[in-house]
């Protein structure tokens, strides 16, 4: 379905009124009930800080506690615990097992997806190659750098490369440590290309590093990049995790207003730069964000793909299904009681 941001920009007003006056008229809990939510301080976290910082939550008595953990692969042993009660990740085989290994655990909401010809991450190459490199094809042989392998990184990477008849095989993968490094490795020429991301991918192509090769958005539109979690104890306390997902989602329809709808509330970069890892309200207004649905669905069919690959791949051994572990109860609580926003990707 081909998006069109500006067909819809005259009801954000009215759809944020909405959510407002229907937010309010869901009670308290009371007494307040903390909510632990595990985060990296990367961008597809930003609802939760919007949320955070214009006391949705708290309307809602909700008092959450932010947790850092450096991966979602070290988030998972606490959340099947119940140690934290919500989490963002991206597949891996490590997630995908963890998930074995600890059943209680379910998939809640979206937490991260490209939007169409504006993506988050993608396939770069070295500016000098630029002359050299024209398709897909001519990246045979090419070094190739990624942040990990066994991962939605190397997923991605193979999905543009199938697209233009190559695999895995045809090129070689050069695992980096950080996505910092792959900027240096794109600079120094030790890889010719790399899947990135931002806000690496803005400040790369302003100092010339680098430029955009292809737009996974295209090859891959109805990608789903990060997921929100949530132990099953949380999830099943609908009264609790639904609450949570009605200022969760206040946060998400704010940030879509800001980032897909021209509102540009100069707030909202600033409650970003202060919480995330991207310190630059300048470049706040640059980059290309994650895409978050204001309606909390994630594209459940590309999350089974994921899967379906690890298992093709040898990576992943286990009987897992995405149905299985996925639980609307929370999504479906908070459109109850905001209605649905409009947005031009149809998840369900």
């Amino acid at each position: 379905m081909k998006a069109c941001w500006s067909c819809i920009g005259s009801l954000v007003t009215l759809a944020a009124l909405f959510t407002s006056l229907q937010g309010q008229n869901l009670a308290p809990l009371n007494p307040p009930v903390t909510v632990n939510v595990a985060t990296d301080f990367s961008a597809s976290d930003g609802a939760y800080y919007i949320a955070y910082a214009r006391g949705y939550f708290q309307e809602l008595g909700l008092q959450i506690k932010f947790t850092q953990f450096p991966s979602s692969t070290e988030m998972l042993p606490m959340l099947a615990i119940d140690q934290i009660q919500v989490a963002g990740g991206i597949t891996s085989t490590s997630f995908f097992n963890a998930i074995d290994r600890g059943v209680g655990i379910r998939f809640l909401a979206d937490q991260g997806h490209n939007l169409p010809g504006r993506p988050f991450d993608t396939l770069v190459l070295r500016t000098e190659l630029l002359e050299q490199v024209k398709d897909i094809q001519d990246l045979k042989g090419r070094r190739i750098g990624l942040a990990s392998i066994q991962s939605l990184n190397e997923y991605k990477l193979e999905v543009i490369l199938s697209s233009g008849g190559l695999s895995s095989s045809d090129i070689q993968i050069v695992v980096m440590d950080s996505f910092p490094n792959i900027t240096l490795a794109l600079m120094n020429g030790a890889i010719d290309a790399a899947m990135h991301l931002e806000p690496f991918l803005t400040i790369g192509q302003e100092k010339g590093f680098f430029s955009p090769f292809v737009d996974l958005s295209q090859i891959a539109p109805r990608a789903q990049l990060s997921v929100m979690l949530g132990s099953q104890e949380f999830t099943e306390q609908v009264e609790v995790s639904g609450r949570f997902m009605v200022a969760y989602l206040r946060g998400v329809r704010d940030y879509v207003d800001t980032f897909l709808h021209g509102k540009k509330d100069e707030s909202i970069y600033q409650i970003l730069a202060e919480h995330t890892d991207l310190k630059d309200v300048t470049l706040w207004k640059k980059v290309s964000v994650p895409g978050l649905n204001p309606n909390g669905y994630f594209f459940k069919e590309s999350l089974s793909h994921q899967l379906e690959w690890y298992k093709q791949k040898g990576y992943y051994k286990g009987n897992l299904s995405v149905e299985k572990v996925t639980d609307y109860g929370p999504v479906d609580f908070a459109i109850r009681h905001l209605g649905r926003y409009e947005y031009p990707l149809e998840f369900e």
